[in-house]
């Protein structure tokens, strides 16, 4: 998961969201909050990413 910058699945394993939006725009490749919250789940054209957790 974390090699991988798998924060759904992090955050499906009871990570603080916090915490994975953090290591994510620390260390990730991209660090692009977009593609971030596409990690999570669907994300519209021209929709605010500003949510570091999964809505459910």
């Amino acid at each position: 998961m974390v090699l991988n910058f798998d924060v759904l699945a992090l955050q499906n394993a009871g990570v603080n969201p916090m915490l994975t939006m953090g290591f994510w725009q620390e260390l990730s490749p991209t660090r692009d909050m977009r593609a971030y919250m596409e990690r999570l789940r669907p994300v519209g054209e021209g929709e605010a990413v500003h949510v570091a957790a999964l809505k459910q």
